[in-house]
């Protein structure tokens, strides 16, 4: 049992990375639709700067109950389990 619980916990955080990267390239892809291509090589280069600021943004622009912040949520929340997971397989 403890070897599929790693096993589902590295897989949960794989998706999670996969998630994060494809976030980011939201964010960036946002960024230079709203604001033009210099803001969104700005946004591309500066990963936690630039998705914290979109974050912030379309939450007061959308509200918080959004496709933006439901993805970011399920992103959170894979990580997060597959972390637990981990740690239950350790024993």
């Amino acid at each position: 049992m403890k070897t599929a619980f790693a096993g589902i916990g590295v897989l949960l955080l794989i998706v999670g990375g996969f998630g994060f990267l494809g976030f980011h390239l939201w964010t960036s892809w946002l960024a230079n639709k709203e604001f033009g291509a210099f803001w969104g090589m700005v946004v591309f280069s500066s990963p936690p700067v630039g998705d914290l600021y979109w974050v912030v943004h379309t939450i007061a622009r959308e509200g918080l109950f959004c496709a933006y912040t439901y993805a970011l949520a399920a992103i959170f929340a894979a990580v997060g389990a597959g972390q637990l997971l981990l740690e239950r397989s350790d024993g």
